[in-house]
């Protein structure tokens, strides 16, 4: 009798399919999987622990600048649940915020009550309340107090929408008449209000309108105008011929020059219900304190001329004015005025004077920014600004200097860590011009390194480079994903130089670590290619402090190259197309699309056996049978009798063929002889000829390179001796031999 022996395999390494996937996640190959690592690298993050952060109402640009993490229109919230959890003076309001990412958020957070004069100073629904219960009185914007509005009948403070009752009647804060009433039944006047400790504060507010009075010219018909009338007591204004010929604004020495015979400080001043009745800007409509003589004041709502200002502290807060930068009679006269509309506050880009709330767009050498007027550095709130001197254009031509907030002059940075919170390491021009330079400079947006960009200024850095944002740097652990950190030209015409900035590597497919040429990533991370179906590997940067090759492991991000065989063999691998590319004891092997490095082996011994075992595995590459270590893949031992290689600790089922001898063609032959079936040669397995009959077992077996390989396995192992004339196919045809345990 002869024998003829074939190897019936649990072919889920050879034949394996490969499903997902991307960086990250984990392939499956059959009812197996290889964990590419959970994680892509990240730059570390490092927060500047020599800055201290603000507390609940401190000036904040970004949320990182508070302790809270929250930073509200311009200053530091905490979250709440209700105004218990606020400090006093701090409200809980629901509020919708904008992510820096895109989109919105309604988030509750402890905000400054907001101070006020009028209603017009709060966002719907709240209104500007009194609160005069103590010795002072308090005005902010909060919920209404009661339902009455002004003119409404009340007996206490609590019946008004305002919280302020006066003489049976709802009165209000005001700024102008306008904020009183529609029809004009009540003027805006300075009025000694009572506290609640016995005390009185004036207030302005609004008070019934006397009887025959006028607002402005508006009120009076034909060519009459809304004149002054003072009496030792009191000042009125009705509907009578002009006084004087000089209108509002208009020099004056007495009254009696103003043709509405009211001369305040040499200057007229009309009565007025808003300022279009003053001739327009820079002239304000505003309730004023009138001197009547012998210690008499009456107030009023009149023109009066701008006030000048140096800092944004010389203008009413609750009017919301602001240093206003303009030129009149061919000099700078800085203004309080209301603020350009949506314009910017200070560090904010612009490209006009309109973009800024102050009027004025400086020029820098990083951005345009808005800039306003200064007295000391304690007016310059924003991080990397100080007091200095603007040269401001004037029409006529030439210069005049102006003291404003101007960037300070930059410290040199290598990385963002030199700079701080509210500060970029950025790429610019020097002071003259002829070079660039690394310079921390204050951040004025852009996104940051790491991220797609068209221009220079839509970067942080203010370096596009490759498409991406390229901020300074010292090591690659400071730049974003898929940067490396490298010496660099950067080109800002006329100037260019060399900076090591955080790059960009363009996306590689690999099939080896070789082919990652920047000498720093790794062929290993894994996707599926959208186009093809199939797997396809692309180079990333390795996992700092990851284990080597062939290093036992449970996930990817365990291991430096990314990969980890999880189900196969646990051992950290990449892909490969050769043995070189793999570590120790490791070949290159193929598992569905691609190679990866895999222990080799010759018996369990070298695979640490109970734990792995020896097997064998198709190398498409070469069209090779290789031996390399996996981990259990059936429960079945050396000698078990089995189907296919599934049911066994090597996935390796022997097929043992006892030929008798007796020719045949067909099955059929071989009835005669108990489970005997028609079989090729046993050196000829694609025979049309020659076919003896023979018996057929299939046992589970080991790979060996002795016969001491085969001791063991289950009780009464036949399986005891190490047969160097296996039969197994190779991948891509052919067959190959190699040595298995097998009877005797």
């Amino acid at each position: 009798m002869t024998t003829r022996h074939l190897l019936v395999l649990m072919m889920f390494l050879a034949a394996a399919a490969c499903t997902d996937d991307t960086a990250g996640g984990v392939a499956q190959f059959n009812n197996t999987s290889m964990d590419t690592g959970g994680q892509d690298m990240a730059p570390d993050a490092t927060p500047d622990q020599g800055q201290s952060l603000g507390e609940v109402g401190d000036a904040c640009t970004f949320g990182t600048e508070c302790e809270s993490g929250i930073c509200i229109n311009g200053a530091c919230a905490e979250a709440c649940t209700g105004d218990a959890d606020c400090p006093l003076g701090f409200s809980c309001i629901e509020l919708e915020v904008d992510l820096e990412g895109g989109g919105s958020e309604t988030v509750s957070a402890c905000v400054a009550d907001t101070p006020c004069t009028a209603n017009s100073d709060c966002s719907d629904p709240d209104v500007c309340v009194v609160d005069r219960a103590g010795a002072a009185i308090d005005l902010t914007c909060d919920a209404p107090a009661g339902p009455g509005d002004v003119g409404g009948t009340c007996t206490m403070d609590s019946d008004c929408e305002s919280g302020l009752c006066i003489d049976g009647a709802c009165s209000a804060p005001c700024d102008t008449s306008n904020d009183c009433a529609a029809d004009g039944s009540f003027v805006c006047e300075i009025t000694s209000v009572a506290t609640g400790t016995g005390g009185s504060e004036d207030l302005t507010i609004c008070v019934p309108r006397p009887p025959d009075s006028c607002i402005s010219d508006a009120d009076c018909t034909g060519t009459d105008r809304c004149v002054a009338n003072k009496t030792m007591t009191e000042l009125q204004f009705e509907c009578g011929p002009a006084v004087g010929t000089e209108e509002s604004g208009d020099a004056c020495v007495v009254d009696a020059d103003c043709a509405q015979n009211l001369c305040i400080g040499g200057a007229c001043a009309g009565p007025c219900a808003e300022v279009g009745d003053c001739g327009g800007a820079p002239q304000r409509c505003e309730v004023t304190n009138v001197n009547l003589g012998n210690n008499a004041m009456a107030s009023a709502q009149i023109c009066v001329p701008p006030i000048s200002c140096g800092n944004q502290g010389d203008c009413p807060v609750a009017a919301g004015d602001v240093c206003y930068v303009r030129e009149d009679a061919g000099a700078i006269d800085p203004i309080c005025r209301a603020a350009n509309v949506g314009g910017g506050g200070l560090g904010q880009v612009c490209s006009a004077a309109t973009e800024c709330a102050n009027n004025f767009c400086l020029d820098t050498r990083f951005r345009d920014v808005c800039v306003f007027p200064c007295l000391t550095n304690a007016d310059c709130t924003t991080v990397g600004y100080e007091c200095g001197t603007v040269a401001v254009p004037l029409t006529a031509g030439g210069t005049e200097d102006v003291s404003m907030c101007v960037p300070k002059a930059p410290p040199a940075c290598a990385s963002e860590s030199a700079c701080g919170t509210g500060l970029d390491c950025a790429i610019i021009a020097n002071v003259a011009g002829d070079a660039l330079e690394s310079v921390c400079v204050p951040t004025t947006g852009g996104v940051a390194t790491g991220v797609a960009c068209t221009t220079d200024d839509d970067c942080g850095s203010l370096v596009c480079l490759n498409s991406f944002c390229a901020a300074p740097c010292t090591d690659t652990t400071q730049c974003g994903t898929n940067q490396i950190c490298l010496s660099q030209t950067v080109t800002k015409a006329p100037n260019s130089g060399s900076f090591n900035v955080c790059t960009t590597l363009p996306e590689t497919v690999c099939t080896s670590t070789d082919d990652c040429t920047d000498g720093t990533r790794v062929c290993g991370q894994l996707r599926n290619n959208a186009g093809t179906g199939m797997q396809e590997a692309i180079c990333r940067f390795p996992n700092a402090g990851g284990q080597q090759l062939g290093t036992t492991c449970t996930q990817g991000n365990q291991c430096r190259e990314n990969i980890c065989l999880a189900a196969l063999s646990a051992e950290c691998t990449v892909v490969c197309d050769k043995d070189a590319d793999c570590g120790t004891a490791q070949g290159c092997t193929t598992f569905g699309d691609l190679n990866f490095c895999n222990t080799v082996c010759s018996d369990n011994t070298d695979c640490g056996a109970p734990n792995r075992y020896c097997t064998i595995n198709g190398d498409v590459l070469t069209n090779e049978v290789d031996q390399v270590c996996t981990l259990p893949v059936g429960a079945s031992d050396l000698g078990a009798i089995c189907v296919n290689g599934g049911e066994c600790l090597t996935g390796l089922c022997l097929r043992t063929l006892t030929y008798n001898g007796t020719g045949c063609t067909a099955d059929t032959d071989c009835a005669g002889f108990a489970n005997h079936t028609c079989e090729c040669p046993i050196n000829d397995a694609n025979c049309t000829v020659g076919k003896e009959c023979a018996a057929a077992e299939r046992r589970c077996t080991n790979l060996c390179d002795d016969s001491g390989d085969c001791a063991g396995g289950v009780a009464a192992n036949p399986m005891t001796s190490c047969n160097s004339d296996i039969f197994v196919t190779r991948p891509n045809g052919g067959s190959a031999n190699i040595a298995a345990c097998s009877r005797p």
